[in-house]
C-alpha cells in the first residue's frame, strides 16, 4: 500500500505524459485557454498586447509585408498576432481546427 502512495505522489518526468490534445478539445480547458490568449494583461497563454504588438510591428518592418501581401497563421491559439499584422497592412488569415475559437476571435477583433 505504501508503494502505491508513494507511486501516486511520484512527480512524473517532463514530457513523460502527452496532453496537449486535451487542451482545445475539452470544453472547460479550452474554454479556460481562449480567455487567458484573449486577455491581453497577462502572459498566461500568449504574450500580452504590448508584446505583440511589438512583434507585428518587427514581422511587418523585417519581413517587408505590405499591402497586397497574403498571409496565413497556421500556428497554435487564437490568432492573435496575424490579427494585428492586419491591422497594419496585410491580409491574414488564421486558421484554427476549432471553429468557434475562430469565431470568438472574429467577434472580439473585427479585423479578421
Amino acid at each position: 500500500m505504501f508503494k502505491q502512495i508513494e507511486e501516486i505522489n511520484t512527480r512524473p518526468e517532463p514530457f513523460q505524459f502527452y496532453t496537449a490534445e486535451y487542451l482545445w478539445t475539452d470544453e472547460h480547458t479550452s474554454a479556460q485557454m481562449l480567455k487567458f490568449h484573449l486577455d491581453g494583461e497577462i502572459d498566461v497563454s500568449s504574450r500580452n498586447t504590448a508584446f505583440i504588438d511589438r512583434s507585428a510591428d518587427w514581422m511587418v518592418s523585417r519581413f517587408g509585408i505590405g499591402a497586397g501581401i497574403k498571409n496565413a497563421d497556421f500556428g497554435c491559439g487564437p490568432g492573435l498576432l496575424p490579427s494585428k499584422v492586419i491591422i497594419r497592412i496585410s491580409q491574414a488569415h488564421p486558421f484554427h481546427r476549432k471553429a468557434e475559437n475562430l469565431q470568438l476571435l472574429q467577434r472580439n477583433d473585427s479585423t479578421c
